[in-house]
């Protein structure tokens, strides 16, 4: 479930493995169910960098 709390999380960044990734500008755009539509612009980008991030929030990504 995506709450405030991991949004507001997201948008500080997180560091994994000793790597910094984030901020994040996320704005959500819609809500259905279990599903949360986010629009996330990304200031550097490394490879599947969203799917890691959402990962360590325990979200899954199914489309990019």
């Amino acid at each position: 479930m995506f709450d405030e709390l991991k949004l507001k999380q997201l948008r500080a960044g997180v560091v994994m493995n000793g790597r910094k990734y984030g901020p994040y500008s996320i704005e959500i755009e819609n809500r259905q169910n279990t599903n949360t539509w986010l629009n996330m612009k990304l200031y550097e980008g490394k490879n599947n960098e969203i799917r890691r991030v959402m990962r360590k929030f325990s979200l899954r990504v199914n489309r990019l």
